[in-house]
């Protein structure tokens, strides 16, 4: 990866196509069976997580989107939402899906959060997985009458200077 200079930032109205592409891309090997549901706030970006209080990010490896990911307020006091991790599969394994987290965990972490969650389609278990080893538990299955259910993840943010 040092031969491929990284490059994280915030996303702009300019990046929005290339984010549906790649988490499109992302959802549609994990069998996800509507992409557009799945896809439609981010046609919103950068509004849909700026109007929420958070933020949205872009890895490009040599000018190339290869991961994006955001966060955003949620609903409960303390509580932040982190979605839309998506990595693609060449880039896996090299810690591109970690700097997105890391991004948007400190992101949440500044502006207070106490639980950050993220709520995954059953067939994204390798994302499931992926941010259990990052630190995230299972939070139970969400009571929406959907189905399948998502997956429940969150983490507990531990301010600076907390035991």
């Amino acid at each position: 990866m040092a031969d491929n200079p990284l490059d994280i930032r915030p996303v702009t109205l300019a990046d929005v196509d290339l984010v549906r592409n790649v988490a499109g891309a992302v959802y549609a090997q994990a069998g996800l069976a509507d992409t557009e549901a799945a896809l439609g706030e981010l046609g919103l970006l950068p509004t849909s997580f700026r109007e929420h209080q958070g933020e949205f990010w872009v890895v490009r490896v040599q000018g190339t989107v290869v991961a994006t990911g955001g966060v955003r307020r949620g609903t409960g006091r303390g509580e932040w939402v982190l979605s839309h991790v998506c990595v693609l599969p060449a880039w896996r394994g090299m810690g591109i899906g970690r700097m997105i987290v890391d991004a948007a965990t400190g992101f949440a972490a500044e502006q207070g959060a106490a639980r950050i969650t993220a709520a995954l389609p059953a067939s994204l278990f390798s994302g499931a997985a992926f941010l259990l080893h990052l630190g995230f538990a299972t939070a139970g299955i969400d009571e929406l009458p959907e189905e399948p259910r998502p997956l429940q993840l969150r983490l507990d943010v531990v301010s600076p200077g907390s035991p």
